[in-house]
């Protein structure tokens, strides 16, 4: 810029030839638009002999990235993710986007579904009541106005009834007592006792199936018919868990 200095110069004026010099040096017009945003960062506006500079064809381009790169939905649900985009090369373009690989009952949405690169989107997954649960890649793809198209992968975890995870819960020592406190009360709520086949019993055993279930087991009641008061027994499988494990207890 300075080469093009002439006598008078002013600040408006080294304006115009900064730009001139900006462009001239960097086709792609990055360094032309860097330039035009630190004149206009100190407030020196725009002159009638402004240059302008648009890249040439194939030299506009962009980035796409997720934040988060993952998350976990239940069915019913949604979760969200910020997708922004930058300009790496050229001018800003329009950036179209869209998600493929999502599994059977989630849909995806993105607010807005174009943006112009240097924006940001967000990106709504939706899972149904059906959606099967499981671990899945999204890929998430931002096409340009040109040629340019970029991906990016978003890790998406569909969780709900029947798929906890492999670890089953640890067995607290404090809340075995409260239950066991709890299963007095309703002995004392049952004429003293929670014997087999009593009232108490089965008092007791919907109790500790309803703890079960909200603590993510699939549970099963099973008849004893060999007792001599008939009364049911509880099943109950952590979903995931080891198949050649079994813990039994009685209370």
């Amino acid at each position: 810029g300075m080469l093009l200095k002439t006598s008078g110069m002013t600040y408006k004026k080294y304006r115009t030839a900064t730009l001139s010099s900006a462009k001239t040096l960097d086709p792609t017009c990055v360094l032309f638009n860097k330039t035009k945003a630190a004149w206009d960062a100190i407030s020196v506006p725009a002159q009638s002999g402004d240059p302008t500079c648009t890249a040439g064809p194939g030299q506009n381009d962009f980035s796409i990235a997720l934040s988060p790169t993952s998350g976990t939905v239940a069915p019913g649900a949604s979760t969200t993710t910020t997708v922004s985009t930058a300009v790496t090369t050229g001018s800003a373009q329009n950036v179209t986007l869209g998600a493929t690989g999502l599994p059977s009952g989630v849909t995806a949405s993105f607010n807005p579904a174009t943006v112009q690169a240097g924006g940001n989107s967000t990106l709504t997954l939706t899972a149904s009541s059906a959606a099967a649960a499981g671990t899945y890649s999204v890929t998430v793809t931002g096409t340009g106005t040109g040629t340019a198209t970029h991906t990016v992968q978003y890790t998406l975890t569909v969780s709900g009834p029947g798929n906890p995870g492999s670890t089953p819960p640890d067995i607290n020592v404090s809340n075995v007592q409260a239950h066991l406190s709890q299963l007095q009360t309703i002995a004392t709520q049952n004429g003293g006792n929670r014997r087999a086949g009593s009232a108490g019993y089965t008092a007791s055993v919907a109790y500790v199936k309803g703890k079960l279930q909200a603590a993510g087991f699939t549970v099963s009641e099973q008849v004893c018919t060999s007792c001599q008061y008939r009364s049911n027994n509880l099943i109950a499988d952590w979903p995931g868990g080891p198949a050649d494990q079994v813990v039994m207890f009685g209370a």
